[in-house]
């Protein structure tokens, strides 16, 4: 049986794969380092992440450092996706002690459904299921307006 951390981990690995499909697609600034990775969109503004953290716990401080210094001369993005494994606290201390703050925090696109609190949604707006081409053409539509703004994606 697959646990929750396991299908954390798929999710995320999905959405770097994501990130690192839209960087090379738009011809944007990608970093692939062998402990983590950073996309640079500008200027459009997502994904504009530091992701994929793969620290040696021994150098975590110092790899963050190191990070904070590639934020300060603009080669990164200020803005990093921490992942939910067994580093999660060790690295959010991190990036703390180092000026950068939690603003966010993601669900995915699984959760534990007894945590799940219903919420209304907002007059005129409708969640739908993409299950054929011509919604994924919409979809990929309003994501290159208003998530790339208007430079159209080179979809296969």
């Amino acid at each position: 049986m697959i646990n929750m951390r396991e299908i954390d981990s798929i999710i995320e690995k999905q959405i770097y794969d994501l990130f690192i499909y839209i960087a090379r697609k738009g011809d944007r600034t990608l970093f692939i380092g062998n402990d983590i990775k950073w996309v640079r969109t500008v200027p459009s503004t997502w994904p504009n992440f530091i992701f994929d953290f793969q620290f040696n716990p021994d150098e975590i401080t110092s790899r963050v450092k190191m990070i904070n210094t590639e934020i300060e001369q603009l080669n990164a993005p200020p803005l990093c996706i921490v992942p939910n494994n067994e580093q999660t606290g060790l690295l959010t201390a991190a990036l703390e002690e180092n000026g950068l703050r939690l603003s966010a925090q993601w669900t995915g696109m699984a959760m534990d459904l007894a945590l799940f609190q219903e919420r209304l949604l907002p007059a005129g707006m409708e969640i739908y299921e993409v299950n054929n081409l011509s919604l994924l053409e919409e979809w990929c539509t309003v994501a290159s307006k208003y998530l790339f703004n208007s430079s159209p994606l080179d979809i296969d």
